[in-house]
Parts: structure tokens; sequence; C-alpha cells
């Protein structure tokens, strides 16, 4: 290591120490005085330069000072103060400039590193290998900006209800260009989607492209369900804004896809539906905003999460929904308890002829459909039941364990429903409560996973007979 003067107007620069295998550190300036930490022999030592003749001195404690090693100098006029390693943690030393001794570090002065009695790096090939090296001017070079384009490296699981995603992530070398390979289950329709997206960051608004192919896609069409595979490929633009300050974390991203869309019926449909192609907008707009949370907390004592989906169809259909979604947290009745409100609208355009995903949250425990028009209220009261702060054989950490008590209320209606023409109204009500498991595998990763009991209190028309349901609420978080 080394320490350099550079010329900022012209780039100029000029080597204050020689290079060495000795680290340097904690640099203090002092008008025309450079104080600095320099490793020699087995201790880290306090070296002060003089700027204007590039001479240097060890400054050499007062026999008050009871530490080891001279870190983090803060200089005045008078006085000089550093830190020190002490039995009892860190020290800081305070000494008048005057008491201190100056030994003058110059060309004479005995400067080495310990091989701490290891004599095999004296024979190791590296030895001495940077003074082999033959200084000579290489080209320079415009930097690929292609290379290590795809560099896949982290597996993010993630739920959004009713979306359960596993999706493997990378960022390129320069780390302007995201991708992402993913497979994403809907448990409102029950279609499996397999994807490719990019998103590149070099440029603003972002651009992001895409494709996507879906297996299982189902309607619910006077009386029967129909199902279909997809294959879309999109592209748009991303505004991605943060507004964030203080104890205050605020984000706003809009932006807009063009989809292109091939529908191709299953084989049982193929009578009564024939394959189509369309094209959409996918617009949309979230926006978040969030105090500080302590490590106990679930969630942040305030926050608001709002997101609108708009999607539209500009040819081959004149198809529309619109979803709109917020949760909004509050505190509860004891510390590091939350409430939360949620809700939901979605509104399909009339005499769709296409159907678009079904991304509403329906009522927990319900089988949903996509219908015409669907609105939902929750309320959700979170707390903490016992911090076991337990591992198990070096795999399995327990951190906590939570509850969540739900209500939700959803009304949906459908014009044109049944086979006769008529539609559809009803209430889907449910209620119930959530076990949540706080945990880290492999005393590293962290995993939320959790076992939710539902009572319907009112008729699951699209599902099963009974009231009562018991679900697996997979990883919320995991790497």
């Amino acid at each position: 290591m080394g320490i350099a003067l550079t010329e900022i107007a012209t780039g100029k620069t000029a080597y204050l120490t020689p290079l060495s295998y000795r680290p340097i550190g904690f640099i203090a300036l002092k008008k025309d005085t450079l104080y600095f930490t320099q490793t020699d022999g087995k201790n880290d030592r306090l070296f002060v330069m003089m700027l204007n003749d590039k001479s240097v001195y060890e400054m050499l404690p007062t026999a008050n000072d009871t530490g080891i090693g001279y870190y983090q100098p803060a200089v005045s006029d008078n006085k000089l103060a550093w830190v020190g390693f002490t039995a009892d943690g860190y020290r800081i030393n305070q000494a008048n400039k005057k008491d201190l001794k100056w030994i003058a570090a110059g060309g004479d002065y005995a400067r080495y590193l310990p091989d701490l009695g290891i004599t095999a790096l004296k024979k190791d090939s590296a030895v001495n290998l940077v003074t082999g090296i033959v200084d000579k001017p290489l080209p320079v070079t415009n930097y690929s900006k292609a290379h290590g384009l795809f560099n896949f490296h982290s597996i993010i699981p993630n739920i959004s209800d009713p979306n359960y995603s596993f999706a493997i992530t990378g960022e390129n070398v320069l780390n302007t260009f995201q991708s992402e390979l993913s497979f994403d289950y809907n448990t409102n329709e029950g279609y499996k989607q397999f994807g490719f997206d990019a998103i590149y960051g070099a440029l603003f608004p972002y651009i992001s492209a895409g494709a996507d192919y879906t297996l299982d896609r189902r309607s619910f069409y006077k009386g029967q369900y129909v199902y279909w595979n997809e294959t879309a490929v999109h592209g748009g633009l991303r505004v991605p804004l943060n507004f964030s300050e203080g104890k205050r974390l605020t984000s706003l991203t809009f932006g807009s896809d063009l989809y292109f869309n091939s529908i191709n019926f299953q084989q049982a449909y193929k009578g009564s539906f024939a394959d189509r192609s369309y094209s959409y907008l996918n617009n949309y707009f979230s926006f978040s905003n969030q105090t500080q949370q302590a490590q106990k907390n679930i969630y942040p004592r305030f926050a608001q999460s709002i997101g609108v989906n708009y999607k539209s169809a500009v040819s081959g259909s004149g198809a529309t929904q619109l979803l709109a979604t917020g949760s909004f947290y509050f505190p509860g009745l004891f510390v590091n308890h939350n409430f939360v409100i949620s809700l939901a609208h979605q509104q399909k355009g009339k005499d769709n002829v296409i159907s678009f995903s079904n991304d509403f949250p329906f009522s927990k425990g319900y089988t949903a459909e996509n219908l015409d028009n669907m609105n939902k209220v929750g309320l959700t009261y979170h707390l903490p039941i016992a911090y076991p702060d337990a591992g198990f054989g070096n795999l399995f950490y327990l951190l906590r364990l939570r509850a969540a008590l739900f209500f939700d209320y959803t009304h949906a209606n459908a014009s044109n429903f049944f086979t006769d023409g008529s539609g559809f109204k009803q209430n889907f009500r449910s209620a119930g409560g959530t076990l949540y498991f706080d945990t880290k595998f492999f005393n590293q990763n962290s995993i939320t996973f959790g076992i939710r009991y539902s009572r319907l209190l009112d008729e699951d028309f699209f599902g099963g007979t009974g009231r009562n349901r018991i679900e697996l609420v997979l990883p919320v978080t995991f790497f």
C-alpha cells in the first residue's frame, strides 16, 4: 500500500510513500502535516509526514499510554488523540504534542513485516511477485457492457396473495441489467406460469421486457370452467422514484408494458371457442410509505401501501380490467402489535371477450373466480406469542412465534353469469387465525411459514363443501 497525492484538475499523481505490503490507514491532515497509521513489525504505529519536505517521523507514546496500536488520530493545534486496544476494549488516549517523542523514519528506518515463524512463506512462488512485473503501458479499451450479462446469484420466493412465485435473479457485472427466471402459481385460477423478465437500468426510465408461458388458465363461463394456455411477450418503461428521508421510507413506481398475447384453448374446448391473439397495455402504479421499524416489530408502526393496475386491450378486443389495492398499518394495543386494514376493488369491462389474469386478493379460505365486480375489506391483528431464540442441531433456529387474527369480507357480482343469462351476486366472508414461525435454516437463511385456519361464514360457491379450511402458508421470505 502507499499514500498518493492527486491533482484533481490534471489527474497527475505523486506518491508520498513507497509502495509496500504494509497496511496503511486512518489518514488525517492538519495544515501541512499528514498523520497516518502503518504496520511495522508486529505493531500498528502512528507516523507523521511533513508535506513541505516529505520527512517522516514515528510518534512514540507517553508513559501514560496503556493501549496497543494507534488508530484514528484526531489532531488540534496542541494536542493529539488516538484510539488503542486494551484488555477492556477500545481506549481513547490524549497527549500534548510537545510530550510525544518524534523519531525520524527516513531511509535508515527499519521497516518489515514479520513471518511469524512461518518459514514456508519465504519459499512460496508468490514471494516478491510484484517486483517481477514489468511496468509498461497497457492498451485502454472500453469495457464491454455485455460482459457477464446473465449472472444469476439469488433464489427469491415471494407471496403476494393470490400469487406464489419462485424466482432466480441476477445482475450483470456493471449492475445495469437485471434478469430473472421465474415460476408463478396463482391460487385464484390455479394456473402455472413460467417466465423470463429483464430490466435495463442504465437509462431512465428503465426499459423492461420479457416472455411468459402460462398453463391451465381458467374462467367460469355460463356454469362451467373453461381452460386454456397462453403465450405472451412484453416490453415497456418503468419509472422508480425514492423519496425516503430521515426516519421515513417512501417510494413511488409507475410504468406501462405492451403485451402481445396468444390464447390456445385446451382440446376439450376447441369446438366451442376459437384460438385468438390480441395485444393490451398493462399500466401500473405503486406507492409505499413507512416509518423505520425495530428488530422486534412485526410490521412498521405506521405504513401505507397502495397499488393500481389497469389493463386495456388495444387490438383484437375491447376488454379492460382495473385492480386497486391498499394496506394500511397501525400500532396495536401493545408494543410490537399491529392492526392492518386491507382494501381491494376489481372491475372488469362490460362484454369482455377475453379474461385477464385474476390477481384480486379474495377472502381467505374461498375458491376465487374472476367476476365482473369485486370489493374486499380485510381486518388483521398481528401479535407476537413467544421468542424462543432456540437452535436445533445448527440446522434450524426459531426466533419467534406470532399470530394473526383476521376477518375478510368480499362482495362480488357478475352479469350474464348463468346459462339462462341471469346474473350472480354473493358475499364471501371468512374469519380465523394464522400461526407464523419466524425461523432461520442453517442459522443463516430467514424463512417465515405458517398454518392458517379459516372459518367460512358464507357458501363457497366455487369450491368444496364444509365451512372449515386449514392451509399451509408457504415461505414469505427466503434467502
